[in-house]
């Protein structure tokens, strides 16, 4: 398909951050991890797909792999806490009165939980955007987004139990996934 191959290797570079762990140091940093490794993928994904390079495209790609990148980090929260790896900007830390030693603690308190929120609202806001971007393209392109569907799934369900998210994965079950990408067009269309 005539890929980038520079695309690839930015990949691979930003990457070599999951292998360690040091800490996000700023939301700059964090959105461009989350654009070589996201966003990158669903325009390589667009562009397997058919479609032609475009700013358009460019744009919903960029919010759909910010606000999946986001959904996916927020669902692993638990196992990277585990893993004392933080993928989360250390200033959003600073901001909610955390240091990056507390952030691992036992302890669960509100800081935390402003954490949580902090990033789920800026997924929400990539999200809405996303689906603005979208709504330009031409419909029959729309199913290349289809996974950013499951966000607001993901991020209901982040609302109704955080604590747990500090713990553990979230999970949709089989069920919610089939049904909310059987009903992707109402999200895609409004």
């Amino acid at each position: 398909h005539n890929l980038p191959l520079e695309t690839f290797q930015a990949y691979l570079d930003a990457r070599i951050f999951d292998l360690y762990n040091d800490p996000m140091p700023d939301m700059g940093s964090f959105e461009g991890y989350l654009g070589e490794t996201r966003a990158a993928l669903y325009q390589m994904i667009a562009f397997v797909a058919g479609l032609t390079r475009s700013s358009e495209l460019a744009d919903a790609c960029g919010h759909t792999g910010m606000a999946i990148g986001l959904a996916q980090l927020i669902r692993q929260t638990g196992k990277h806490r585990a893993k004392h790896q933080l993928f989360f900007p250390e200033t959003i830390l600073q901001e909610a009165g955390l240091e990056a030693d507390a952030w691992f603690a036992d302890q669960i308190n509100a800081r935390h939980l402003r954490v949580l929120e902090e990033i789920s609202q800026i997924a929400q806001s990539h999200y809405q955007q996303a689906l603005g971007a979208i709504k330009q393209l031409p419909i029959e392109s729309r199913a290349v987004f289809l996974p950013l569907t499951l966000v607001p799934k993901l991020l209901q369900k982040l609302r109704k139990s955080p604590e747990s998210c500090l713990t553990q994965p979230l999970t949709l079950s089989r069920l919610t996934v089939h049904w909310t990408y059987l009903r992707s067009d109402k999200q895609f269309s409004r």
